[in-house]
């Protein structure tokens, strides 16, 4: 698993920091957890830094990015394949 997070003012990419399944911990029910910090909510003129997030695709699944308005981001995984059965 990789997920880069990305710093942002505007359009225009400040930094961009890559994490690997080493740095997730496990969580409940299935999920995983990384956190960043110290993160600076603004840059040196005062602007806000809006940060965005993004895994890298897996084929087989489909991701959906929530940005939960709180500084944190819920990524969500769905298995895309569909299992064959074959009757004998």
């Amino acid at each position: 698993m990789r997920l880069q997070f990305h710093s942002k003012l505007g359009d225009t990419v400040l930094e961009t920091k890559t994490i690997t399944g080493a740095a997730l911990v496990a969580g409940t029910e299935d999920t995983w957890e990384v956190s960043f910090s110290p993160v600076p909510k603004y840059d040196e003129f005062g602007h806000e830094i809006k940060y965005t997030v993004d895994e890298q695709d897996v084929a087989g699944y489909e991701k959906q990015i929530i940005n939960n308005n709180d500084g944190s981001f819920t990524i969500i995984n769905r298995e895309t394949q569909r299992l064959m059965t074959r009757r004998l």
